[in-house]
């Protein structure tokens, strides 16, 4: 019987021993084992790399390099961190450069954004005065950083007719490697701009042709449109401005005065008006900056084949042949000292030339342009961005007086003009109600009636939502008084569903305006009633600054 029961305690403890082993639990399983893709832990172990680590960590085991390895290791990663600016302060430099906009508090979205409307179309028109070549290069620099700066100029073209050493060589810097010739004048520096050499022609003329040089020149260049810019002449501010203005009505000339004085004398005092014969000229020098379009320097040519001219005195026939009224300049306050005294004699016998082709019924030489009274561009905002519109003039009406060849001269008709201007026509300048000083300000020289506007032509349409500021000397109904507009061709005008947000600064009324609308060119201010006051526009500007939200998102322009 102990033999039995001992057996059997035995095959019980074999039995309960073989049940522990069923229900063994592996606690050295690896937790990452089910992250890893099975394909990938397939490839890692059928693969040479899996070997080659092995080896490599048996070696540095077997050799204790593991200190060696740590410290090349730590060595490395301090060189890169050296080498990146960590530990001088600089760490990230180009990133913050890329950035910098992004880190910004403020954010403008009009930064780099200019009108690409007629790029290459236009020709500019230089011609060299007879003077040393040292002297020439310091004069073209103005020239050159036109040239340069502005991607309307698709071409250059130089006219001289005298012995100059200057060339394209000398306008470009010499090659890397070469050597400027020591009679060669030093270089200019143009080749860093977009105008290549290719674009810039040195016309050598065989004979002076005098001021007739500029539109013999004009007639070879390659584009539809020229621009006449005097060395000695400065140059003008808001070219784009110009520019823009003028492709909207290529047929006139257009450019942007020196100075209040040089704006009074092309828009009033030297025009010349007569209804009977059609009569409606203003003289305006071309030396001082002008957009053309070429189809009328050739028409001008022609003129000077039919009628012969002096040319030392061609340029005073020129605006005064086209018979277009006052030309479309800008105003501007560039130079102060610029002289607004010229030579009657010849101005003169233009005009006389001009009416004796009017009152011909057989000479159709003079291809006369309607009068057009809708003129409403005025100045150039300070920044080059947008142009200051106004449909009320700062000088009186042309036909006010009328020229009569049998009663008067040209230098009788301008001396009358400048009486009656200079005693006491309140007229304002139109550059002040944008050049960004609170302290100046555009009076109109009548009281604003009904459907008198202000605004501004952002030159092209934009297509981001802008704010503007308008800052007048007017009482707070003007608030209620006008209707904020916007054009897309400043011809169809669209009523803008804002009101104006004003509040006041300084005894002047402080408006402002934001819309959600883009796509616009054009907007206004349009006057409902007929109001008791003159306009005082202290200022009128745009701006398209916002900010970023705490995750770099852009906030809406209304929000700022």
């Amino acid at each position: 019987m102990n033999k039995q029961q001992h057996r059997r305690q035995s095959s019980s403890t074999i039995d309960s021993g073989r049940q522990l082993r069923g229900i063994h639990i592996n606690i050295n399983s690896d937790p990452f084992q089910h992250r890893i893709p099975s394909y990938v832990h397939r490839w890692w172990q059928q693969s040479r790399w899996k070997q080659t680590w092995r080896s490599v960590r048996l070696v540095v085991r077997r050799r204790k390099l593991e200190p060696l390895l740590v410290v090349v290791l730590l060595g490395t990663c301090f060189v890169l961190l050296i080498h990146v600016g960590f530990f001088s302060g600089k760490r990230y430099q180009d990133w913050q450069q890329d950035h910098q906009q992004h880190n910004d508090d403020h954010i403008d979205l009009l930064d780099q954004v200019y009108p690409d409307a007629g790029k290459r179309l236009t020709t500019l028109v230089t011609v060299l005065p007879p003077y040393d070549d040292a002297e020439l290069l310091e004069l073209l620099q103005p020239s050159i950083q036109l040239a340069c700066q502005y991607d309307l100029f698709g071409h250059w073209l130089i006219w001289t007719h005298h012995t100059t050493n200057i060339t394209i060589d000398t306008l470009l810097p010499p090659s890397a490697g070469d050597d400027p010739a020591p009679s060669q004048p030093p270089s200019t520096g143009i080749a860093q701009c977009s105008l290549s050499a290719h674009r810039i022609t040195i016309h050598r003329a065989s004979s002076d042709v005098k001021a007739t040089a500029r539109y013999f020149a004009c007639n070879l260049a390659p584009t539809p449109y020229c621009y006449f810019q005097d060395l000695d002449t400065p140059v003008a501010r808001h070219v784009r401005s110009v520019y823009a203005n003028f492709l909207r009505s290529p047929s006139y000339v257009h450019g942007e005065t020196l100075n209040p004085a040089h704006y009074r004398a092309t828009q009033w005092s030297w025009c010349f008006y007569n209804d009977r014969v059609d009569l409606h000229a203003c003289y305006a020098p071309p030396e001082a900056g002008l957009f053309v379009a070429k189809s009328k320097v050739e028409h001008f040519l022609h003129q000077l084949e039919l009628n012969p001219v002096e040319p030392a005195h061609a340029d005073f026939y020129f605006t005064l042949w086209m018979n277009e009224g006052p030309p479309r300049l800008l105003q501007g306050d560039i130079d102060t000292n610029y002289s607004t005294v010229i030579d009657i004699d010849p101005l003169h016998k233009g005009l006389i030339s001009l009416y004796n082709s009017l009152n011909d019924p057989d000479d159709d030489s003079t291809a006369t342009a309607p009068l057009d009274d809708n003129v409403d561009t005025r100045a150039a905002c300070h920044n080059d961005r947008c142009v200051f519109l106004a449909n009320r003039q700062m000088t009186p009406p042309l036909d006010l007086f009328v020229f009569s060849p049998d009663i008067m001269t040209a230098n009788d008709n301008v001396q009358l003009r400048n009486d009656y201007y200079f005693n006491g026509y309140p007229g304002g300048q139109y550059t002040f109600a944008v050049d960004q000083h609170d302290d100046t300000a555009w009076i109109s020289a009548t009281y604003a009636r009904k459907d008198d506007y202000i605004g501004l032509d952002l030159l092209m349409p934009l297509r981001i939502p802008l704010k503007y500021r308008i800052l007048v000397d007017h009482p707070y109904s003007y608030t209620r008084s006008v209707q904020p507009q916007i054009s897309f061709d400043g011809v169809q005008w669209i009523d803008l569903r804002v009101d104006l947000v004003c509040n006041p600064l300084n005894a002047l009324l402080e408006c402002h305006l934001a819309s959600t609308m883009t796509g616009y060119r054009f907007i206004r201010l349009l006057n409902r009633y007929d109001l008791d006051y003159r306009f005082k526009v202290h200022d009128f500007s745009l701006n398209a600054k916002t900010r970023r939200s705490k995750n770099g998102q852009l906030l809406d322009i209304g929000d700022d």
